[in-house]
């Protein structure tokens, strides 16, 4: 509900703010002048043209900026996302993710709460795939003593911001898949420096375990570290 009402007033100021500026008989002329010497700069590729369209547009922007609406649609769209994105708070440098998960219930619990010991793996608890999108965070994923499945295991993580610290299990045959526009990655000791590159990696025992890993990190600003303990 609180979503659709910050769309609904989004689109009246926006709308206002159009109707406003197509009042102006200077910013409409240049509108129209615009429009035209688009046009023709995709027939003719001439300086002119280029040159008449970026005074024109110039000329627009400085209008839409002496507008009071659009100014009001840009205030409220920051506050949307103020209001809708969650920001980790600052005492809290990792956010942990949990693992384990119960079939029966359908509760995430912790490795320290209970005692596996005399239950099969089948029987009690099962890896569930990771499959998230963040906003911006700082996550640590500790699958040192999950029980995975015998075929693919799947850990997916998309954020716009933050570092990433995944432990996995020794024999774990895993393969990663980390792209971003800065960030470092660091896999099993291996360190390497990413800016707008996306980079592999597959395990020595990949093709003759049965059991794999797949990592996949999709971050606009961030580090990746993959370690075994």
């Amino acid at each position: 509900m609180k979503t659709r009402l910050f769309i609904i007033s989004e689109l009246i100021f926006l709308i206002a703010g159009l109707i406003t500026l197509v009042k102006e008989p200077i910013f409409s002329v240049c509108l129209i002048l615009a429009v035209v010497t688009g046009m023709l700069l995709s027939k003719f590729d001439w300086f002119i043209f280029k040159v008449t369209l970026t005074v024109l547009g110039l000329i627009m922007t400085i209008f839409v900026l002496e507008n009071f609406f659009f100014w009001l649609a840009l205030i409220l769209g920051v506050i949307a996302i103020v209001y809708f994105v969650k920001v980790p708070k600052k005492q809290q440098n990792f956010d942990m993710i949990d693992t384990y998960y119960d079939e029966w219930d359908e509760r995430v619990f912790t490795k320290e709460s209970l005692d596996f010991s005399k239950l099969s793996n089948e029987e009690l608890y099962r890896f569930d795939d990771i499959n998230m999108i963040k906003a911006v965070s700082d996550d640590v994923i500790d699958l040192e003593r999950t029980n995975f499945r015998q075929d693919e295991n799947v850990v997916i993580l998309r954020k716009f911001m933050g570092d990433t610290k995944i432990i996995v299990p020794k024999g774990m045959a895993v393969s990663v898949d980390y792209s971003s526009l800065k960030g470092t990655a660091n896999l099993f000791g291996d360190r390497s420096n990413l800016s707008k590159e996306r980079i592999r990696y597959y395990s020595d025992d990949f093709s003759e375990n049965t059991r794999h890993l797949k990592i996949c990190v999709d971050v606009f600003v961030g580090d990746l570290t993959v370690i075994c303990l």
